[in-house]
């Protein structure tokens, strides 16, 4: 649910709790929610438990998959800068991804950290 939302421009924890609501019907099809939608607080406990290097593994393995499914001829590439992805107080900068995404199928077929914008 959480990849869905941010996907669709959710941001925080409280904009993916306010997605899955919008998507409320959407999302009882699809998961199975016995005790209903998760709060924010779920979210950001159980996704905040993770290593960020293990999400993007899972991310890469779950669109791996759907590869198999995707007939795309064609793959574009997409460059992003994350929002909020930077510390003032240390320095660090934005983190700059590249993104292969197969263009019927609107999916990300791989994705990798870039140093800096070129």
């Amino acid at each position: 649910m959480a990849v869905c939302a941010v996907r669709c421009g959710a941001e925080g924890w409280e904009g993916i709790e306010e997605d899955g609501y919008a998507q409320g019907a959407w999302c009882a099809e699809v998961f199975t929610l016995p005790h209903g939608l998760p709060s924010y607080q779920t979210f950001r406990r159980v996704l905040s438990q993770g290593e960020p290097e293990e999400c993007t593994k899972c991310f890469m393995a779950w669109t791996s998959a759907l590869r198999a499914l995707s007939a795309a001829a064609f793959v574009a590439l997409d460059g992003t800068t994350l929002r909020h992805a930077f510390a003032r107080a240390t320095s660090h900068t934005a983190r700059h991804l590249v993104r292969a995404w197969a263009t019927t199928t609107r999916l990300v077929r791989g994705q990798v950290n870039v140093d800096d914008q070129a």
